[in-house]
Parts: C-alpha cells; sequence; structure tokens
C-alpha cells in the first residue's frame, strides 16, 4: 500500500473553501473562499496555499461578490476568476510575490460566470454566463485579455469542449512549441457548447456559431474523444450521447443511452465524469461504487466501496472522483470523508499506433476490474484527530506534480502527499529517508557507520557529495557537512528555495563548494547557505530546467523539452559548457526509427513524433562526462497518461547518438538508474516487473549481472 502524508489547510478563523485549482506548471491552488466576521458579514477572496497546505502569503484576491469558476491558463503562471457579478479578471501568480492584476472587466458579462474554458495553447479564453452569452477572448504572453466575438443563446451556459481533430493536431502542436507566434495569427480549434436549454452549439473565433443539437434536457457534462473524434454529451436526465464530428463542426450521432443509476442527489445531475483512461470514463453516481464506461467496446464494470474493508459504512456513497494522469491514479472521495485511491495496473491503449493497422478496433484491449489495484485508503480527519464525516465535495489531482491530492470538504481543505522515500550514494557516503522529517546517514569504510539524523524538512529530495548532503521540500533546504575521519556532521542554516532539483558538489573535484538548484528556467549556482554566486540560463523556447546531476566536475542539465546541456564546472562560478546543446527527445525519436525499414515511413515517423510522447523522469551523467543515462515515460492520448517506458536510453556525446536497452525481453521496466563514480562504463539499474504480463520472472529488484554487463557496453 502507498502512504500519503495529510496536511490540513489552516486558514483566518471563520474562513470556508468553496473550491479548487492546481496549477498547470507551479505547486500553486488557488482556493475559491468566503469568510465571517463579528458582524455576520460576508466577505469573498481567492487564497493561494502550496502543496503542503501552507497558505502563501501576499497574493490573496478580494471582491465583494464569490468567485464562480476559474481557470489557469495550460502553460503559464496566469488564473483568470469568473466572478457571481460578471466580472473576469486575469492575474500573474507566481507563488513568491503579491498576484499581479493583468486584466479586469466588467462590461461584457453582466450576471454570473458559469463557464471558463482554455484552448490547449493558452492563446484563447472562452467564458459563459448565467443568462446565455459565450465571449472568445485573446490572450497575450502577460495575461492581457482582449475580447474578440460574442455569441448568445437563450438560458444559462452549462459547459463548454474545445476540440482538436487528428488533422489539426499537428498544426496546434507546433503553434504551442512556437513561442514567438501572436496570438492573432494563431490557430485555435473550434468549441463546443451547452445550455440549460439542451442545446449543442458549435463555435469558432472566426464569427461562425450554430446550433448542431437539441436534446430534451439540461446539458450537464461535454467531452471530447479526440482519438475517436467524438463528442460526449450527458444530460440532467442521464442520457448519454457520442456523436462523430467532422472537420466542419457537423456531427452525427452514433449511439444514444440512458444511464440506469440509482444513485441519491442526481437532481442537480452528474458532477464528476472524467477520463481514467484513453476512451475510458469513470462516473460518480453517488452510489456504493464507482462506475467506469467503456466506450471503445461498450462494456461497463464497477469499483466496489466495500473492497476497502471495515473503513467503508453500509450508508457512505462515492461523491467526487478524480484521475492522475501522471501516476494514473484513480482518486475517490465519499459522503462520510474517505478517500481511496486505485491504480491502474493495465496495459495502455496507444491509439496512434494503431492507426496504420486494418480494423484497429479490434485490435484495442478492454479494461476491466482487474486493471485496478486498491493502494490507498484513509479517513480524513482535523488536525485534533476529530474524524471528518462530511462529504469530500471535491477531489483534485495535481497533474505536474506526482502524488498529490487535494480534497475539499465542509471541514476544510486537506492536501495528501504521496511519500517516496528518498536515498542518495556518493563513495562511501549514503543517505537513504526513513521517515517523512528523517534520514539515516551511513558511512562505510573499516567499521560501518550510522546514525538518524533528525531534520525540520519535509523531505522531498536528497543529494549527496562525498562530504555533504543536502536535503530539500520545494519550500526550503538544507545542508549538512560531514567529516568522515570522526564521524561528525555539522547542520548549516536552513534557506529559502523553490527549487525543484538540486545537486550538491564539494572540493574533491571542484575549486570550490557549491549547490546547483533547479528553478524554472534558471540553474542557481550558490554557496551551502544558498547565496547566489552565478547562474545558467535557458530560453523560453529551450523549456525549464527539469533535472540536474553532477558527477564529479560534470554537471547535465535538461529541460522539460528535452534540450540537454553538459558543462565542466571545475570552477563552479564560471560553468564552461561542453559541446553544443542538444534535443534529447528528437535523438530518442531517431533511435526508435531504426526498426522501420522504409525510408518513407521512417521519414513520416519522426514528422508525426513529437516532443510531448515523451516524459525524461530520470537524467544521470557518468564520471568523465561522455555519456548521459535518461529514463522515460511514454505520454499516450489527448489526456496525456504517463505509462513506463522499459527501454533505458544513453546518450553518447563523442559520437553524437543514442543507444538504448530494453527489458521488456525481461517483463520489466526500468525505475532508477546510477553511474559508477570511477569507472565511465558502468551503469547500475534498478526495475520493476511488469504487473500485467510478468509472470515467471525473479523478483530480484536489480537485474544483475548479465543485463548490467550489457549496459556498460551502451558506452
Amino acid at each position: 500500500m502507498s502512504v500519503f502524508l495529510i496536511s490540513q489547510c489552516k486558514f483566518d478563523n471563520e474562513t470556508y473553501a468553496n473550491q479548487l485549482s492546481w496549477s498547470n506548471n507551479d505547486s500553486i491552488a488557488a482556493i475559491a473562499s468566503y469568510s465571517i466576521d463579528h458582524n455576520d458579514k460576508e466577505s469573498y477572496q481567492v487564497l493561494f496555499v502550496n502543496s503542503e497546505g501552507i497558505q502563501i502569503t501576499g497574493p490573496t484576491i478580494a471582491h465583494d461578490q464569490e468567485a464562480t469558476v476559474f481557470e489557469w491558463q495550460p502553460n503559464g503562471k496566469i488564473v483568470v476568476i469568473g466572478w457571481a457579478d460578471g466580472m473576469i479578471s486575469s492575474w500573474l501568480v507566481d507563488g513568491k510575490s503579491r498576484a499581479v492584476s493583468t486584466y479586469s472587466n466588467s462590461s461584457q458579462h453582466n450576471s454570473p460566470i458559469t463557464m471558463m474554458k482554455w484552448n490547449p495553447t493558452g492563446k484563447r479564453l472562452i467564458t459563459g454566463d448565467k443568462r446565455g452569452l459565450v465571449c472568445v477572448w485573446s490572450a497575450d504572453v502577460r495575461g492581457t485579455l482582449s475580447p474578440i466575438r460574442q455569441y448568445k443563446r437563450k438560458g444559462a451556459i452549462t459547459t463548454a469542449i474545445f476540440y482538436v481533430l487528428p488533422v489539426k493536431s499537428d498544426l496546434l502542436r507546433k503553434n504551442e512549441n512556437n513561442s514567438s507566434s501572436t496570438s492573432k495569427n494563431s490557430y485555435s480549434p473550434s468549441f463546443f457548447f451547452g445550455t440549460d436549454q439542451g442545446v449543442i452549439v458549435y463555435a469558432d473565433d472566426l464569427g461562425h456559431c450554430s446550433d448542431v443539437q437539441q436534446l430534451p434536457s439540461i446539458i450537464d457534462i461535454m467531452l471530447f474523444f479526440e482519438e475517436k473524434s467524438r463528442l460526449i454529451i450527458i444530460t440532467r436526465s442521464l442520457l448519454l450521447s457520442q456523436y462523430q464530428v467532422g472537420e466542419d463542426g457537423k456531427v452525427s450521432r452514433l449511439s444514444q443511452v440512458k444511464l440506469s443509476i440509482t444513485g441519491d442527489n442526481l437532481d442537480n445531475g452528474l458532477k464528476y465524469v472524467v477520463w481514467a483512461a484513453p476512451g475510458l470514463l469513470a462516473i460518480g453516481t453517488s452510489e456504493k461504487f464507482l462506475r467506469l464506461l467503456d466506450l471503445v467496446t461498450d462494456e461497463g464494470y464497477t469499483l466496489s466501496l466495500s473492497t476497502a474493508g471495515d473503513i467503508i459504512q453500509k450508508s457512505d456513497r462515492v461523491i467526487s472522483i478524480s484521475f492522475s494522469r501522471s501516476d494514473r491514479y484513480l482518486a475517490v472521495g465519499t459522503k462520510l470523508g474517505i478517500v481511496l485511491i486505485w491504480k491502474f495496473i493495465g496495459q495502455i491503449r496507444d491509439f496512434q499506433s494503431l492507426k496504420s493497422q486494418p480494423n484497429n478496433s479490434a485490435t484495442i484491449r478492454s479494461t476491466s476490474i482487474n486493471d485496478w489495484e486498491l493502494i490507498y485508503k484513509t479517513q480524513l480527519s482535523l488536525s485534533n484527530d476529530v474524524v471528518v464525516s462530511t462529504p469530500i465535495s471535491q477531489l483534485i489531482w495535481h497533474n505536474s506534480q506526482s502524488g498529490i491530492l487535494a480534497a475539499v470538504t465542509d471541514e476544510g481543505v486537506f492536501i495528501l502527499s504521496e511519500m517516496v522515500m528518498q536515498n542518495c550514494l556518493c563513495n562511501d557516503l549514503a543517505v537513504v529517508q526513513t521517515a517523512s522529517h528523517d534520514v539515516t546517514v551511513v558511512v562505510n569504510g573499516p567499521i560501518q557507520e550510522s546514525w538518524t539524523q533528525l531534520t525540520n524538512i519535509l523531505i522531498k529530495g536528497i543529494s549527496v557529495c562525498s562530504t555533504a548532503f543536502i536535503l530539500w521540500s520545494g519550500k526550503d533546504a538544507r545542508t549538512y557537512r560531514i567529516d568522515t575521519s570522526i564521524m561528525k556532521i555539522e547542520a548549516l542554516d536552513v534557506f529559502a528555495t523553490l527549487g525543484t532539483s538540486m545537486a550538491i558538489a564539494d572540493t574533491a573535484h571542484l575549486i570550490d563548494e557549491a549547490l546547483f538548484i533547479a528553478d524554472q528556467n534558471l540553474v542557481r549556482i550558490c554557496n551551502y547557505t544558498g547565496v547566489q554566486k552565478g547562474t545558467i540560463s535557458f530560453s523560453d523556447a529551450e523549456g525549464c530546467v527539469q533535472h540536474i546531476d553532477i558527477n564529479g566536475q560534470f554537471l547535465a542539465i535538461v529541460t522539460d523539452k528535452g534540450v540537454l546541456g553538459v558543462y565542466d564546472i571545475h570552477s563552479p562560478k564560471k560553468p564552461k559548457i561542453l559541446g553544443s546543446n542538444i534535443n534529447i527527445y528528437d535523438s530518442i525519436t531517431y533511435i526508435e526509427s531504426a526498426n522501420i525499414e522504409s525510408t518513407n515511413d521512417r521519414f513520416k515517423f519522426i514528422k508525426s513524433s513529437n516532443s510531448h510522447t515523451l516524459y525524461i523522469k530520470k537524467m544521470k551523467i557518468n564520471s568523465d562526462g561522455s555519456c548521459i543515462c535518461v529514463l522515460t515515460d511514454h505520454v499516450y492520448s489527448s489526456i496525456k497518461v504517463k505509462h513506463p517506458d522499459s527501454c533505458v536510453y544513453v546518450y553518447d556525446r563523442n559520437k553524437g547518438s543514442v543507444n538504448k536497452f530494453d527489458f521488456q525481453q525481461f517483463n520489466r521496466f526500468p525505475i532508477n538508474i546510477g553511474w559508477d563514480v570511477t569507472d565511465n562504463r558502468i551503469i547500475a539499474c534498478e526495475t520493476k516487473r511488469n504487473p500485467i504480463t510478468a509472470s515467471t520472472q525473479p523478483t530480484n529488484i536489480l537485474t544483475y549481472p548479465s543485463t548490467l554487463t550489457s549496459l556498460s557496453n551502451l558506452s
């Protein structure tokens, strides 16, 4: 079973939360709330908390009406808020300073905002209100909004969805990755929106708007199944309809069924319907189980609350659900304050690779209850151990930060953070996390010495060199010096940092001690107490720093867009780049195309592949800086579900090429890697069995010796 650390968000007295939304880039959540003063007067605000549930001072946004909806820009730090009086306001929130207003407008809408949706590139925004007005806005890089279109329909706007047809996806990705493109000339997909009159409307940002369907009740849910170009609609009367969408926005009905649901309190319709895998819907229906509906095979099944055992009472019901595409976790919140988490352990259906196969729909594997494993269950409780027995009205995963879940209840907001125990080794010094705030330090020698070091940091990362180590939480960091000759440890002062990845180096290979801290587009070069001495910067086109690693006097940096750079840091204040930066995603795509015999087909494969189909989860550099090893996840479908890659990739700087070793032959996939600190040819790899395909493979964690020998030959 997984372990999650639960933190309750601390607010001022008499402050109550309504809804929450995570930033798509940073560990920041926006919370719509209200407070009551001693005169029973209500005031409304949007607060911000970090992933530990601690309120961020400064960026509180107040208004005389409540926030009804808000949306974070997909690729930026902009959050747009819709208010009950029709105001639309845009704010730049970085978590470091006071929120900066980039736009405010109350002249377009004059009734409560009921719908808000960004397009995939973050350059168009659509908003809808209770009186049926839909506005289309363009957004610049600063978050300034400009109204460009208005459409009017009877009744309230209830929902909307942008849709991207396969023939347009390449154009959209090109526009998304082109930082120089302007919002006015950028391609934006069309969209559908629904009303409480049962009308489905097609529209775009060019003035085209037309009704395409009339249904007998309120449109509650609208989703787009991109792989099949299907529009999915669920109405207040529980009618589920699937429509095939053409390039011109015309729709034709494929199927229409009445959902047979006996859940309580469905007078307001279904609130939680999410994608749980490509083509698989998870539906929260206020029943004793969670419904899953496979739209590809037209099959359905349920995940019962009773599988959690005695923690579930007979009267409990599913209230809220959320799916984490990065971890493939499906979370369920119940009527009595229970959180359950299932993990998808089945095989991901890759629609893209099936397009070239005849009758590809017949080859798509159906999902079943056996593809889900219950990994966590808990009863929420307050800081004074009082059990929360009120409904969990909202669950939401942070999809750019692994293992972070927010739960909203009448009793407060709770942040659940999965505890992944960290460890790091350098020469004879090893540091292993043993609890949320504790580590065990091990010094190997003629006589092995070890002791437990208590810290005041919620540990999310560790980096070790031969005479020191650093711990960080995403908010604070602390360096520890170790004198191994007398087994003495010195804890330096804690310093504040939002760094997401760090690496530490000492004078064994450098002329001075140094810390390297990844912070958005920068690597900050600091001393052991966090005082900055220099930087390594990357442009917006190159992306934000994702991983950094040091081996000896060599530093490797990789960004979220796959840009890889190697530096000689013998003089840490003046790092020297070795060669030119390369894009590791492009290099991996090229090697994957090597098995395609036809030159024409190989060219099509490389052209159709794009950077967002891979995600780097680990990166390590060898002792002479000549080779960099990476582990990746594949990112599947339009909902961007991550699934482990079975390959280890090694980039050879001298040859300018990538080699790979595939663990699929052992029914395994790699989860960790590490180079030898002296021999530049040897790399160790920790693997895990594939739970679906592995049945008779040995259970050892480290794959050796034959696999390690093969890996060493890569370089």
